[in-house]
């Protein structure tokens, strides 16, 4: 009970906590977003869920698919479609991205297949604090069809706001949950050995 009292707060933390996101004009009509939240998690933790792809469309409620198609060393082919709403403008956008992992560091990523969008690219960056991690979320999107520079802009802005809100609470989520296992190890541990 006392658990589930501290998971609630800690989730309650995170929707209260800012996600910083500052939205930017780009080259050749491209449209910039740069993020950043902090999460008292372990990194472990923070890069479990950022690689997580197949479950990422469980916590991100954005993206309607996301799997993996093809892994290799240091990277993988990731297959993912988003539904982007914001204001008077509803699409759903779909992309093969292609991975580079730096594990525990950073991973970025580009659509290989230049599907419905001419340019989306960005990175995902982790930097370890004493009992936190810095998260860093950059992405580049330029449409294909034509889309007004500001709607564009604040559609991806708002889009990304919300996904990293949603990777916050995950992350403090499934922190939550290992430190909870952990303590009932060691309570059938601590049983087991009187």
């Amino acid at each position: 009970m006392l658990n589930a009292l501290a998971l609630s707060l800690a989730l309650a933390q995170a929707r209260a906590a800012d996600v910083t996101v500052a939205p930017e004009r780009g080259p050749d009509g491209a449209s910039r977003v740069e993020a950043e939240f902090s999460v008292a998690v372990p990194p472990a933790v923070a890069w479990e869920v950022l690689t997580d792809y197949n479950e990422l469309p469980r916590f991100i409620t954005s993206l309607r698919e996301s799997r993996v198609v093809r892994r290799w060393a240091g990277g993988c082919l990731v297959r993912q479609a988003a539904r982007l709403e914001w204001w008077m403008l509803r699409r759903t956008v779909s992309v093969t991205l292609r991975v580079s992992e730096r594990p525990k560091e950073e991973l970025s990523f580009e659509d290989a297949a230049k599907g419905d969008v001419a340019r989306y690219a960005g990175s995902w960056r982790l930097f370890a604090g004493q009992e936190s991690v810095r998260v860093r979320y950059r992405l580049e999107v330029r449409p294909k069809d034509w889309v007004p520079g500001f709607v564009a802009r604040q559609a991806v802005a708002a889009q990304a706001r919300q996904a990293l809100e949603e990777v916050r609470r995950e992350m403090i989520r499934r922190a939550a949950a290992k430190r909870e296992m952990a303590e009932r190890f060691q309570r059938r541990r601590g049983r087991s050995g009187r």
